[in-house]
């Protein structure tokens, strides 16, 4: 089982590496370790290598893979988007972030 290390996804270095601390992770944690990086508050997890500790600080740095990051949020968003045209007799569109009446012509199957 993979170490769990609680992160905040915006908290990022110009290279798009995540920071934490040691303190943060619920098991140990080497250089080159695969980890599961999380976010409590936004309800998120995804896999991470850790790229650095310094043993000074305890800072961490994640490499995470955000193309895994990136195909999560697409299939929950084709998820979300078929429950609200297929589960519900009202037409809608999502826009962004924002589900409106659409006026769109039902297809029929």
């Amino acid at each position: 089982m993979s170490t769990r290390v609680r992160v905040d996804f915006n908290s990022v270095t110009k290279d798009g590496q995540v920071k934490a601390t040691v303190r943060r992770a619920d098991g140990p944690l080497a250089e080159g370790d695969a980890v599961i990086a999380y976010d409590p508050a936004e309800h998120s997890s995804h896999p991470a290598v850790v790229a650095s500790i310094n043993p000074d600080t305890e800072r961490v740095l994640l490499a995470v893979d955000w193309e895994h990051a990136a195909r999560d949020r697409s299939n929950k968003l084709s998820a979300k988007t078929a429950g609200i045209c297929l589960g519900s007799s009202a037409k809608y569109t999502v826009r962004g972030s924002r589900v409106e009446p659409s006026r769109a012509v039902a297809l029929k199957a």
